[in-house]
């Protein structure tokens, strides 16, 4: 595998998949981020067997230089996030990052400023050799572009998590359901029970406003900026 694209976006693809990636070491497969370069576009996907999380990048164009798919270990994903957050403030959007590797064996990265003669930074590393586990079955193609057709619900990232958490300091942290209406106006319900207690908590997050048609919600151009006061979030029921 071989590619080259913006460094800041490889920035923001790592952070959000590096916290996900396990580090129970008895379980190899899953101890390291994994890059996975198509002609289709470029995923890079992380899990501890709990939670996954997955960043595709579709406009690869002429940065993939080979096709493939490499296993980079959670420590090296980690040295390359920490290099891209250096870099970032002072060569933003100029710099790109170029990284090449074989599944099992080694594996190069380097961090270019403009007109890609200028080397900033890079490193080598050892990629693991075990296979990473079919997240097509999970995150389906069809469901991993803001392009993709379908209904969905556009919330507000930071709503939900704040509904996690008021959860969790109320009490009803060990177990909780996500459910969803019938189309993209629908609200974002998280409903949690405690029968011991005979107690039940319910956390409602109202969709996020979109220009144009509600099933455009995953659109990032659709999607209008937040706004000081411009609700709503998490209503408590």
């Amino acid at each position: 595998m071989k590619i080259r694209i913006n460094a800041e976006t490889m920035r923001r693809m790592l952070a959000l998949t590096v916290p996900h990636a396990s580090k129970d070491t008895t379980r190899a497969h899953l101890c390291g981020v994994c890059f996975r370069a198509e002609p289709e576009g470029l995923d890079v996907v992380a899990t501890d067997g709990n939670r996954l999380a997955l960043a595709h990048f579709e406009d690869v164009g002429e940065g993939l230089l080979q096709a493939g798919s490499l296993l980079v270990t959670l420590d090296m994903a980690k040295v390359i996030l920490h290099a891209l957050k250096r870099v970032r403030a002072k060569e933003r959007p100029h710099c790109e990052i170029q990284i090449a590797g074989e599944q099992g064996g080694k594996m190069a990265w380097e961090i270019h400023g403009s007109g890609h003669e200028n080397t900033l930074t890079g490193g080598t590393g050892d990629t693991g050799d075990e296979k990473f586990p079919p997240y097509d079955r999970v995150v389906p193609r069809e469901c991993r572009s803001w392009k993709s057709g379908g209904p969905a619900v556009g919330i507000n990232p930071s709503f939900l998590a704040e509904a996690c958490k008021s959860m969790q300091l109320a009490g009803f942290g060990e177990s909780a359901s996500l459910r969803f209406g019938k189309d993209a106006l629908s609200p974002v319900v998280l409903v949690s029970l405690d029968p011991i207690a005979c107690l039940s908590a319910t956390v409602v997050v109202m969709p996020r406003r979109v220009e144009g048609c509600a099933s455009d919600a995953y659109a990032p151009r659709m999607i209008q900026a937040p706004r000081k006061g411009d609700g709503p979030g998490p209503v408590v029921v």
